[in-house]
Formats: structure tokens, sequence, C-alpha cells
């Protein structure tokens, strides 16, 4: 998600702070992602001033022009995660059918 987001903010300049990634990531992939990671990447410590890209209405537009690149990533993503399980799952059968 978060290197999706990336790749918008490169292509249209937009003001990452960690509200704007979790409000997309919402809009974008119905989830809020991890807190934590959002804050540790797009957090700036003193940072005083809000995001000139944190209106519902900007954050509405970007969400329905990425939309559809959003699913095909997070399809893509969720194809990788169940594909690395599987491989994951046979390695652990033959580790466990040698030891027998």
């Amino acid at each position: 998600m978060l290197n999706f987001i990336f790749e918008i903010a490169d292509s249209i300049d937009l003001d990452l702070t960690p509200l704007i990634v979790k409000r997309l990531c919402m809009r974008l992939f119905g989830r809020s992602g991890s807190q934590d990671i959002i804050v540790a990447t797009f957090g700036q410590k003193g940072r005083q001033h809000r995001s000139r890209d944190n209106t519902p209405a900007i954050l509405d537009e970007i969400a329905s022009r990425y939309r559809l690149a959003a699913q095909s990533c997070q399809a893509s993503t969720l194809s990788d995660i169940e594909s690395v399980k599987k491989h994951y799952q046979t390695g652990i059968r033959a580790v466990r059918n040698r030891e027998k």
C-alpha cells in the first residue's frame, strides 16, 4: 500500500503526512494501514503546518483517479502473499516428511 502511495505522491507532488496517507489508504484499499509504520515513514518531527492536500475533496479526487490501479496493485500483492504462503507450507511439509 505504501509503495503505491509513494508512486502517487511522486506523480502529483502530494504533500504527504501520516493523516493523508491513512485517509488515502482507507479510500483506496479499505484499510488504514499500520499507524506505527505510517507515522515512522511519513511523520516529520516539529512539523507545524497542515498539509495543503488534506481536504476531503482533494483526497476523493485522488482516490477516484487511482482507484483501479490501487485495486490492481492490491490484487497483485494478495496473490504474491498467497504464493509465498503456499511455497512456505510446501517447504514445511517437506521438512516434516524427512523427519519421519
